[in-house]
C-alpha cells in the first residue's frame, strides 16, 4: 500500500511513472492526497 501526498512540483507525467513502478512491483494499493484542492484518491 502506498500512499502519496502531492507536493507543488509533482507533474502528471512524474506521479504516472510512479504509479507505473508500482504496478510493476505489486503494490496492491496507491493512494494520492492533493492538500491544495483537499482530494483524495485511491486505486485498488
Amino acid at each position: 500500500m502506498v500512499f502519496e501526498v502531492l507536493s507543488p512540483g509533482n507533474r502528471l507525467k512524474e506521479m504516472a511513472k510512479k504509479q507505473q513502478f508500482y504496478d510493476r512491483y505489486g503494490v496492491e494499493e496507491y493512494y494520492v492526497f492533493d492538500p491544495d484542492r483537499l482530494d483524495f484518491n485511491g486505486w485498488p
